[in-house]
């Protein structure tokens, strides 16, 4: 794939392509796999003139246990508004959703002692290739945990978020928040 901006709107129907294109299959993704493509298909597509320009295009990697224990590669798309004054903003989030099986893995990792400090969420909004984001989370517990575990399933989803004015950009460490979690 040669670099090309996508628009939000698009960008599940891209991202589909991408992977076939790299030969991979979404019954067989492995997390190794899909953080740096990820990140690549993030780098080849921005740009769109939709996106805010500064700070609207982002990449945030979680681990959760939500409807069973899940990794996600979310991409979130920060949308240019008419309506400065607005208190909510829109946003479309294109989500890379790897679940677990409930087994002896996912137990030994939630059982598992942490340190202070230990960080499953990161999220990037840099205009970079993202490898230096790709080097932080794959040193996290989670990734180190899961990186040879085969997901139970995988999924891409694009939905429609909108996130408060003055909090365009929490830190995903600090607890639910608009482009990762279902809150309001």
């Amino acid at each position: 794939m040669t670099a090309t901006p996508t628009s939000p709107l698009q960008s599940e129907k891209a991202f589909r392509a991408f992977l076939r294109e790299k030969g991979l299959l979404l019954k067989t993704l492995m997390l190794p796999d899909a953080l740096p493509l990820a990140a690549e298909f993030r780098q080849l597509t921005r740009g769109d003139s939709g996106v805010l320009p500064q700070q609207g295009d982002g990449l945030v990697f979680t681990a959760r246990y939500a409807e069973g224990f899940e990794i996600v590669i979310d991409r979130l798309f920060r949308l240019a508004s008419d309506d400065v004054e607005a208190h909510r903003r829109p946003a479309m989030r294109l989500r890379l959703r790897l679940q677990y099986a409930g087994d002896k893995t996912v137990f030994d990792f939630l059982a598992a002692p942490r340190k202070p400090g230990d960080v499953n969420g990161f999220a990037t909004w840099a205009d970079d290739d993202g490898t230096g984001f790709v080097r932080q989370v794959q040193g996290c517990d989670a990734y180190r945990h899961f990186a040879q575990v085969a997901p139970r399933f995988a999924r891409i989803t694009l939905d429609e978020r909108s996130y408060r004015a003055h909090d365009a950009m929490p830190d995903p460490a600090a607890g639910p928040w608009w482009g990762v979690d279902d809150v309001r």
